[in-house]
């Protein structure tokens, strides 16, 4: 019997104007999810986590625009801009207000990628070659720490913490000019890790090097890439998850494929992976509740899997229009998610029980 269900959906296009998309969303743990959309200024809106619907909406400064990433921490949300130069954006979730922001060095351009600990600090990386990592100070809005990563570290595309004081940071060679106008050698997406309270690099691994079909592409010259890896997280268990797109420069006749790569954080080292399926594209957003997690594609699919043995459990089509699935809410109470839909700004009620 299935377990997951399309109930509902919120469309933005019925209450805002025409061509407005959702960036990025997230929630304060309790009632209530925020939804940033691709307005210039942003606008924020305000819904009801039990049922989706919009209560109240708040509309950031001039030049506050292109919100990227954003997660709470106490009353406050913090929304990180994919500007030049970047900047944060404190919001106070209670009363709706913009607090302050936080405007970036020079060179700190464009945040991807952010999360915090609970000691208060939040971690904002960017979208550059090599990535920069910021580290602010929650309570002041001060940065007090940066780190340069290397040399071919570049363009994060998800980040995490064990919990344990190390953050994990993938990498991209997606739009990376240089690496394409010489592909003549095999490249491939990075995890990097750092010691958050030092700012310090751990070092990093060219993880897709141990995948077969990876393998196989490069003995045969094929000089294939894994252009990025998306959606990662923890179980904090010692493992690290992430979806992975792995292509092909040289050879156009090759298909890009998908992956789920499961990771031991203290190596970096492949444990297991699961293929996706023609049709299902790459994973976008996931979440886990208990053992299993669920994961959204760009192909109008959600996919449950058990996490322990790395099995596909179930998998729900959505319609054909629905697709570009991101920023996914949960209600743990009620077993419903909130995904939203970039083809057609809409938010997408899924029941999981």
């Amino acid at each position: 019997m299935a377990t997951m269900y399309r109930s509902k959906k919120i469309s933005i296009d019925d209450t805002y104007r025409s061509g407005i998309t959702i960036n990025t969303a997230f929630s304060n743990h309790i009632d209530t999810s925020f939804y940033c959309l691709s307005s210039n200024p942003t606008t924020i809106l305000a819904c009801d986590i039990s049922d989706g619907n919009v209560f109240d909406e708040l509309v950031l400064d001039i030049d506050e625009y292109a919100a990227s990433t954003a997660f709470s921490y106490d009353d406050c949300g913090y929304i990180g801009m994919d500007t030049i130069p970047a900047q944060v954006v404190r919001i106070n979730l209670k009363t709706m207000k913009r607090v302050d922001a936080l405007t970036c060095c020079d060179g700190e351009n464009q945040i991807a990628s952010s999360f915090h600990t609970h000691d208060g600090f939040g971690y904002f990386s960017t979208y550059t070659a090599p990535i920069h990592l910021i580290k602010v100070n929650l309570k002041t809005m001060e940065c007090v720490g940066s780190l340069t990563f290397n040399k071919g570290e570049n363009f994060v595309t998800t980040s995490f913490t064990d919990g344990l004081g190390v953050g994990y940071f993938a990498t991209s060679i997606m739009f990376d000019k240089s690496i394409v106008a010489t592909a003549y050698s095999p490249q491939t997406a990075k995890i990097v890790k750092v010691n958050l309270e030092t700012m310090t690099h751990l070092g990093s691994s060219n993880i897709m090097v141990s995948i077969p079909e990876s393998k196989q592409f490069i003995k045969q010259k094929q000089f294939n890439r894994v252009y990025s890896m998306q959606s990662g997280f923890t179980d904090y268990k010692g493992y690290g998850y992430f979806g992975a797109w792995l292509g092909s420069i040289r050879n156009t006749n090759f298909k890009d494929s998908h992956y789920l790569l499961k990771i031991k954080l203290d190596d970096l080292s492949i444990i297991s992976y699961i293929k996706m399926e023609k049709g299902e594209g790459g994973i976008t957003s996931s979440f886990m509740d208990g053992e299993y997690v669920y994961f959204c594609t760009w192909k109008n699919s959600i996919i449950k899997v058990l996490l322990s043995d790395l099995i596909k459990s179930e998998k729900l089509k959505l319609h054909c229009c629905e697709k570009y699935l991101h920023s996914i809410i949960v209600d743990l109470y009620s077993k419903n998610c909130y995904v939203a839909c970039g083809s057609n700004a809409e938010i997408l009620q899924i029941c999981y029980v």
